[in-house]
């Protein structure tokens, strides 16, 4: 529901620094590196060099899910 919110230019689409944005607003501390990896993999859409520069809705909920992946949460759990 913040992907909106975050889209300031309202593209449709979230670039590096909205990515940053929404992150910040979901309290989600990332450094640069580590966005870029994430924002990489998720940018599968890619058809043209502008595609390879945003994340549409559903590449950024892929992105939040490679965020949100903890292994080290999920073994606690699972004990």
């Amino acid at each position: 529901s913040l992907f909106p919110e975050a889209d300031r230019d309202h593209s449709g689409h979230l670039n590096r620094r909205e990515v940053r944005r929404l992150l910040f607003l979901l309290n989600i501390e990332l450094d640069d590196r580590t966005i870029d990896q994430y924002f990489n993999q998720a940018n599968i859409r890619v058809h043209n060099y502008e595609q390879l520069k945003n994340l549409d809705k559903d590449e950024f909920i892929m992105f939040y899910k490679f965020v949100s992946y903890r292994p080290e949460l999920l073994k606690l759990i699972c004990r």
